[in-house]
């Protein structure tokens, strides 16, 4: 609210921070193939990786369209806000958005289909979790949560929470991102 008035400006141009905190919801699946270099480890090996990226809708009515996209997965990256802890679904003004991300994390990990694919978890929205968490402790979420509202005692215990979530012997690499993810990975160490 407190730029509102410069949004209504005729003259207008989003700036970085303006950029970094729009959101827009992923509807359908969205395909992207990628040609990525890679080290090889012989000359008869291709200079380059073939990469088909897959985006697929997060809310509820989107994950229907998600079983076809599956049947050669290498790799799950899965994203989840941070600020969920203060919010609700789009589709469910009950539901809080990072207990749904859970919930969501856990069926997609116990799932057969990816027992043997590695998942890679991003904790996104740093910037303004980092700001919320200084005023309303994680606490309101997670009655069990005894920390302090240090960004470090927090996301400690969020890591914590979806550790939780794997079945018996599955791992993870949990990442914390600002804003918008950009991707730039050597996926050798993925695929």
């Amino acid at each position: 609210m407190r730029n509102l008035d410069r949004f209504a400006q005729e003259d207008f141009e989003p700036n970085e921070e303006d950029i970094l905190r729009v959101r827009i919801r992923t509807t359908g699946i969205i395909s992207k193939d990628l040609k990525t270099r890679y080290q090889r480890e012989h000359d008869l090996e291709p200079p380059y990786m073939n990469i088909k990226m897959v985006d697929v809708g997060g809310q509820r009515n989107e994950r229907k369209k998600w079983l076809h996209c599956f049947d050669d997965v290498k790799c799950v990256l899965f994203l989840s806000s941070m600020a969920g802890y203060r919010q609700v679904l789009f589709e469910d003004c009950k539901k809080n958005r990072m207990i749904e991300s859970l919930e969501l994390f856990r069926k997609i990990s116990h799932d057969r289909t990816f027992r043997d694919v590695p998942i890679i978890l991003f904790l996104n929205k740093k910037d303004l979790f980092e700001q919320m968490i200084r005023s309303e402790s994680l606490s309101t979420c997670f009655p069990e949560y005894k920390g302090d509202n240090s960004y470090a005692s927090a996301f400690g215990f969020l890591k914590a929470k979806f550790r939780e979530q794997l079945p018996k012997g599955k791992e993870v690499s949990i990442f914390d991102v600002t804003g918008c993810l950009i991707l730039q990975f050597s996926f050798t160490n993925i695929i």
